[in-house]
């Protein structure tokens, strides 16, 4: 694994709350899409996916939501009798998430990107969407995942969706890596893997389709069936990047 990129936490930041001043509710997924259909499909699988894997965990259970963005998991968390608490570096995505939250659980804090704000052996799962590629730098997404690991319960479980690709890739502010490499993290963070799995395209062309209203929601699952299926026949795309579900356990 190459280890050579810098850490820019300011950087981060500052490219985050930019995108949230601009569009709070889409900055997260695609500031690019107006009409919000690619959003709302990559949010429901997303929703589908986190929810299957937490299935087993009791009502209320604690969740953390690390780099929770403006909120809208955090929310379907609550919706379903979970007790999710939410972390983010960016303060206007934070303000946003509460503004949009309700109900005497709703937590929402903001992260110094170090370390995590909670005691240690709390959470009963940590989950993560699309928020460790903007860790480029292998030793701050070791020290990230270090943290991770601390604030889990025994046996409690990491859920994260990651874009991947065939070879290591640097795109402006994030960095796609191989699943070996995401791999080689987690274990060496003390994780135990559970699941690996192609879940989505990054161009697959019905998502196009999708983005412009040729497709409509009630279809929306039927073609992430058909996007899982293909994660599950084909590696990841020659030239393209495709989101990968990693399932891992505390040891």
């Amino acid at each position: 694994m190459e280890t050579g990129c810098p850490d820019t936490m300011g950087n981060a930041r500052d490219f985050w709350e930019k995108m949230a001043n601009e569009d709070a509710e889409s900055s997260v997924i695609d500031p690019y899409d107006k009409r919000g259909n690619k959003i709302d499909y990559i949010c429901q699988l997303r929703n589908r996916l986190m929810l299957a894997e937490l299935q087993d965990l009791q009502p209320g259970s604690l969740i953390l939501d690390f780099g929770c963005g403006n909120g809208d998991l955090s929310r379907k968390l609550y919706q379903n009798s979970y007790s999710p608490v939410g972390i983010d570096i960016t303060y206007p995505l934070l303000r946003y998430a509460g503004q949009q939250s309700s109900g005497p659980r709703k937590r929402f804090i903001q992260f110094d990107g170090l370390r995590i704000p909670s005691a240690s052996r709390v959470f009963d799962a940590v989950i993560t969407h699309l928020v460790l590629n903007y860790v480029a730098d292998d030793t701050h997404l070791q020290s990230v995942l270090a943290e991770m690991h601390r604030v889990l319960k025994p046996s409690g479980k990491l859920i994260a969706i990651e874009q991947v690709r065939r070879s290591d890739t640097f795109q402006k502010e994030k960095r796609q890596r191989t699943v070996t490499d995401f791999s080689e993290l987690f274990h060496a963070a003390s994780f135990t893997e559970e699941k690996i799995k192609i879940v989505r395209r990054g161009h697959f062309p019905l998502i196009y389709l999708i983005r412009y209203g040729f497709i409509p929601r009630s279809l929306y699952q039927q073609v992430s069936a058909f996007e899982s299926w293909l994660g599950r026949r084909f590696p990841e795309p020659r030239f393209d990047y495709a989101d990968c579900l990693f399932v891992y356990r505390k040891k």
